[in-house]
């Protein structure tokens, strides 16, 4: 994806996930904010495959009982039109994992 950094969501408070996005462009050395992901997660995996960067599962926030919210729910952003659509769901929820594109 052109040598920069994408960071997406992350832990904003306790129990609190963000779904903003952000990329980092090292040759002038700035960032800029992304459209938000449709969904606040943190403790997600992703990969690039095709120039689009993939977002799968992780933790949305804490349930009443204190428990993590873990998510099956995946993303996809495309840079060309700086938006997120749903892709199909993981097989089960999950977080703290990673993903890798071969």
């Amino acid at each position: 994806m052109g040598g920069k950094i994408y960071v997406t969501g992350g832990a904003v408070g306790p129990g609190t996930s963000a779904n903003s996005a952000y990329v980092y462009d090292p040759q002038p050395d700035v960032w800029t904010q992304l459209a938000s992901m449709g969904t606040a997660r943190q403790a997600h995996a992703s990969a690039a495959v095709g120039g689009k960067l993939y977002v799968f599962g992780g933790v949305g926030g804490v349930d009443d009982d204190g428990n993590d919210e873990r998510l099956s729910t995946a993303e996809v952003y495309d840079p060309a039109s700086d938006s997120w659509a749903q892709v199909t769901s993981l097989t089960s929820a999950r977080s703290f994992f990673v993903a890798a594109a071969l």
